[in-house]
């Protein structure tokens, strides 16, 4: 997925960042860049590299350079990482490494092959395989802010999180780790791991439901001088306490649906839901995973460069990663909000109290 355009889906980790200052980035970056496969000694199925922003054969940072952008008040690299895979099919395999070992039995006039025969004729089938075979490309953006320590994987996917994280450690000397519910709890307030556990229980959005409604017309969150608006979409999806997923809402309005508020009556949590964001001037729109606050599409808002704006590309990638700071510092604004009002047994009963007063409410 692209910083420069569309919609995004993302993870965030927390990175250890214990570089120099004056540390030569071009130069770490550019023993990472992507490679490719070799020519025919090559075995492996995949390859991972670093690709210029925008550009998935873009390799040579030393032609483009690779400098910091301010954005806001922060230091950020913006790059992507390429994947390319290759893969053989274990029929096929299976199949052609027979034919090729009756062949060679056939002319040696043997009626076997020793163990170590059969596996030189395996890999040089599958060489000859592999270097017929195209390979399928993938590409994620990179978005790391410096200053605040995050790394952003424009990805929802495991696999492509997994290849990121590996190649940005190995690459950059540095230590990345997962901003999860339970992490950003113990950042909140301030105890350990076993001190926030009964709190992170997976009822977020619950609260964030409750609390579209609540406040309606703008809610105040700290450090923002301009309240937010919030309201949740047309998604949302339900899960039990045996955490089976038992219904999926789409279309309309969901959050005030008689099937809403009956699974809420019922005490199932919200796992998934789309919500609405406004402040000031920018709106997003996102689909949130409750269980690990994921982002699993976010529809950023529309960018409007000046007219005099020399490098359009670099403008439109500053105000976006700018739109993408701001909406997971409210998104981080409400998480800890919630987590301390789940930590105060006084007043998370008000709101469990309150959230279902709503819930029993009659159209």
């Amino acid at each position: 997925m692209s910083l420069l355009s569309g919609k995004i889906a993302y993870r965030r980790y927390h990175v250890n960042d214990d570089l120099p200052n004056k540390v030569d980035m071009q130069a770490l970056i550019q023993k990472g860049a992507f490679t490719g496969f070799s020519e025919a000694e090559d075995l492996r199925e995949e390859v991972v590299g670093w690709t210029i922003l925008g550009e998935p054969f873009g390799t040579d940072f030393n032609v483009t350079g690779f400098a910091g952008i301010s954005v806001g008040h922060s230091d950020h690299y913006h790059f992507s990482i390429r994947i390319d895979r290759r893969t053989i099919p274990p029929l096929i395999l299976q199949h052609e490494t027979k034919k090729r070992c009756d062949e060679v039995m056939k002319r040696m006039g043997a009626e076997r092959l020793a163990r170590q025969e059969r596996a030189d004729i395996k890999d040089d089938v599958r060489r000859s395989l592999l270097n017929k075979t195209l390979p399928t490309s993938s590409t994620a953006d990179i978005v790391w802010d410096r200053t605040k320590e995050e790394l952003y994987v424009l990805a929802a996917g495991e696999a492509v999180n997994v290849a990121a994280r590996t190649l940005f450690e190995k690459t950059f000397g540095v230590k990345t780790i997962p901003t999860d519910p339970m992490t950003m709890a113990q950042l909140a307030l301030d105890k350990d791991k076993d001190g926030v556990a009964p709190f992170v229980d997976g009822t977020f959005l619950n609260w964030i439901w409750w609390l579209a409604y609540k406040d309606i017309k703008g809610h105040a969150l700290a450090n923002y001088e301009d309240p937010i608006t919030l309201w949740v979409d047309d998604f949302i999806e339900f899960i039990s306490h045996q955490c089976k997923q038992e219904a999926t809402i789409r279309h309309g309005s969901v959050a005030e649906s008689k099937e809403t508020r009956a699974a809420l009556r019922d005490g199932k949590r919200i796992a998934k839901c789309r919500i609405g964001v406004v402040h000031r001037d920018r709106q997003w729109g996102l689909t949130i995973d409750g269980d690990d606050l994921s982002v699993r599409s976010l529809q950023m808002p529309d960018v409007v460069t000046e007219e005099e704006a020399q490098d359009e590309r670099e403008a439109t990638q500053i105000i976006r990663a700018s739109d993408l700071s701001e909406i997971q510092d409210i998104l981080d604004g409400l998480y800890v909000e919630y987590i301390r009002t789940r930590a105060d047994s006084a007043e998370w009963a008000k709101c469990t109290s309150a959230m279902h007063h709503l819930a029993v409410q009659e159209d």
